[in-house]
């Protein structure tokens, strides 16, 4: 079997980090690629496809989990933690794919050989462009984490920071309530941005 396993949200400023892991003895699905250069519509009809061919797993994390290790500077460990966990969930003989979030994708490598015991695994930045097993995982990862935005029930665009419809909610939100709702990652500069702007506009 191959694994591929990646994840959707890591840069977010609201919502969950979602990693997912995909199990196949092999990925020949016609189309699939990095998430990020399908549409929404392409991405669904093929999440639908991969879930009948694959074995897979979830690995949530959610912002305030997120925000507990970003403040010790330590969100490149929750990531390992989290793929290491979903690594463990199958046949340790198979051969592993992962698309690496350490700069050094080997020492990412060597890390979590270190929390599931020996594998065959293969680390390397871009996995999801270079291995469909991966891109696989990508996609189910993204379209899961799409829900949950979509399930938060605002018009809030991505919930990536570079995107300003997601600013603008924020913005407005936290000029309204003077406070923000749990689906928000305050340890974000963006965050920690509008908060002292708020404030200064307050004093003026």
């Amino acid at each position: 079997m191959i694994v591929g396993v990646d994840e959707a949200g890591r840069g977010c400023v609201i919502g969950p980090m979602v990693i997912c892991g995909v199990g196949a003895k092999s990925m020949n699905i016609k189309g699939i690629k990095d998430s990020k250069l399908l549409t929404p519509e392409k991405r669904e009809k093929l999440a639908h496809a991969i879930k009948k061919e694959v074995i897979y797993y979830y690995k949530i994390f959610s912002p305030k989990k997120i925000d507990e290790y970003t403040r010790k500077n330590k969100l490149n460990v929750l990531e390992l933690e989290g793929f290491s966990e979903i690594i463990k969930k199958f046949d340790p003989s198979s051969k592993f794919f992962v698309d690496s979030c350490d700069v050094n994708s080997e020492r990412f490598k060597r890390n979590i050989i270190s929390i599931t015991g020996e594998i065959d695994i293969v680390s390397e930045h871009k996995a999801d462009i270079k291995y469909p097993i991966v891109s696989a995982a990508s996609i189910l990862a993204k379209v899961k984490r799409d829900k949950f935005i979509k399930d938060i029930g605002y018009d809030l665009g991505s919930g990536y920071p570079s995107d300003k419809k997601t600013v603008s909610f924020l913005k407005n939100w936290y000029r309204e309530k003077k406070d923000f709702p749990d689906f928000v990652r305050e340890s974000w500069d963006t965050i920690k941005k509008i908060k002292e702007n708020t404030k200064q506009q307050r004093l003026i």
